[in-house]
């Protein structure tokens, strides 16, 4: 009789939990959604957000709406997060360092790591510093030292994060960098390919430029190495304790209820398994296609925020 009872309260528990997984997983948007994105269009960030939406649409007939809001590294866009109703109807894409590096340094931008949702990854960042195809260095070493000859060298970046490994290289040889914020990975490329700039930094968008030898990676940011050019070496290489661990991450504002956060992680994870997505930002695009979850993604926030601020004493 216990044995039975006991048998008989395990399949209720079962029969419960998977009613409410599928009461969650009905959770559908009421109307349109708008999904943030707070770089320029033509960037990795924008290009990934449109390959999600698109994959959502496909997969549960949810209408996604991408709008541009650049400004402050991506900073405006997570303001406007941040002040956004739970319910769903707006998500926005960033990389990492918009939430743990972005607000040190912009007073007006009052956001936190603990104003969003965590809902999923979609690639990491493939961080890495590029050059023309001919410029006369081929190497971050080689850069310093045209730096050094030339008595100074000018550098485009998009985001505080990438302004402060500027500074890092720069105090680590001694030499004196010009730094140039843009609106993005798309802007850097722009500013790069003029001649504007001895070099930039960019997260994945260059890559077709590269394998079209119009640009070359001169460093590479990561821990580990970078999917097109595995031999270029990093910063730790070159004597310069820090790598970067961005992703390029979706979230909502906090607070929003568990079936819509679950709705949105489910949906989420789909699209980056999804065959396109796959075939064009790892196949195409050379992306580290990647997605973390709402949890693990909420612990890189934690730890990134920590790494952030050990970068921030290290250029005092």
């Amino acid at each position: 009789m216990i044995k039975r009872s006991i048998i008989a309260t395990g399949l209720f528990l079962a029969l419960s939990a998977g009613a409410s997984f599928e009461a969650a997983a009905q959770w559908k948007p009421a109307s349109r959604v708008t999904m943030l994105v707070g770089y320029q269009a033509g960037g990795g960030a924008d290009t990934l957000a449109r390959l999600v939406a698109e994959a959502i649409t496909a997969s549960r007939g949810w209408q996604i709406v991408i709008e541009n809001r650049t400004g402050a590294g991506g900073g405006l866009m997570m303001t406007q997060l941040a002040r956004s109703a739970p319910d769903g109807l707006t998500v926005g894409v960033a990389a990492t360092g918009t939430i743990t590096v972005t607000p040190l340094f912009t007073e007006s931008l009052k956001y936190t790591t603990r104003d969003f949702t965590y809902l999923g990854t979609m690639a990491r960042a493939q961080m890495a510093m590029i050059a023309r195809h001919d410029a006369p260095y081929n190497t971050l070493e080689e850069f310093a030292e045209f730096a050094r000859k030339k008595g100074h060298a000018s550098v485009a970046i998009m985001g505080p994060e990438i302004g402060l490994i500027a500074k890092l290289m720069a105090k680590h040889f001694k030499v004196d960098l010009t730094i140039l914020p843009t609106k993005g990975g798309a802007e850097t490329l722009t500013e790069t390919m003029s001649g504007q700039i001895d070099a930039a930094f960019n997260a994945g968008a260059h890559h077709p430029l590269v394998q079209e030898g119009k640009l070359k990676v001169i460093a590479n940011l990561n821990d580990t190495p970078l999917v097109l050019t595995p031999n270029a070496r990093s910063l730790i290489q070159s004597g310069i304790d820090y790598a970067t661990n961005v992703f390029f991450q979706i979230q909502g504002p906090a607070n929003m209820p568990a079936e819509i956060k679950k709705a949105w992680a489910d949906a989420i994870d789909d699209a980056v398994k999804s065959e396109r997505l796959v075939n064009m930002a790892g196949k195409r695009m050379l992306m580290e296609v990647n997605n973390l979850g709402p949890d693990k993604l909420q612990e890189l926030v934690i730890r990134d925020l920590d790494s952030s601020r050990k970068l921030i004493e290290a250029t005092k």
